[in-house]
């Protein structure tokens, strides 16, 4: 018993220092936004990146789609995923799991996704799921 116990402390510390070092990735990620955000706020504006709307270069990237008060949800939506598809939760959530294995190749629908529970309660739009999710480095 005590042996199997401390296996599962183990798994449990190993999956815990697995989150700080992504949680650790997601801070660097918000610090280098907002020194960006920063700096355009102290730069001169440039007419074309302020009124050219939403794509820089033909390409779109996760803060062009939505203004920069979204990059929190963005953020949270990202970690959220990643978390609901993690090999920690999905050892754990029975349901989501048989989900993914019915998927083609293990994945998950956008509408599936957008189902969950935490998901649901974070955003609705399709758009701004995927504007999030193409920043995971984990997905």
């Amino acid at each position: 018993v005590e042996k199997k116990i401390g296996e599962q402390t183990q798994s449990y510390n190993e999956e815990i220092c697995h989150r700080i070092e992504e949680l650790k990735m997601e801070i660097k990620d918000l610090e280098e936004d907002l020194k960006v955000m920063e700096n355009e706020e102290k730069g001169p504006s440039s007419s074309s990146s302020a009124t050219d709307g939403k794509k820089n270069s033909g390409k779109v990237t996760a803060n062009s789609e939505y203004p920069p008060e979204s990059t929190v949800i963005q953020n949270l939506l990202q970690a959220q995923v990643e978390f609901y598809l993690s090999d920690y939760n999905l050892k754990r959530d029975k349901r989501l799991l048989e989900s993914v294995m019915k998927g083609h190749k293990g994945f998950l629908s956008l509408d599936e996704v957008l189902g969950l529970a935490r998901i649901r309660q974070l955003c609705t739009d399709k758009e701004q799921l995927i504007a999030a999710l193409k920043r995971s480095k984990v997905l």
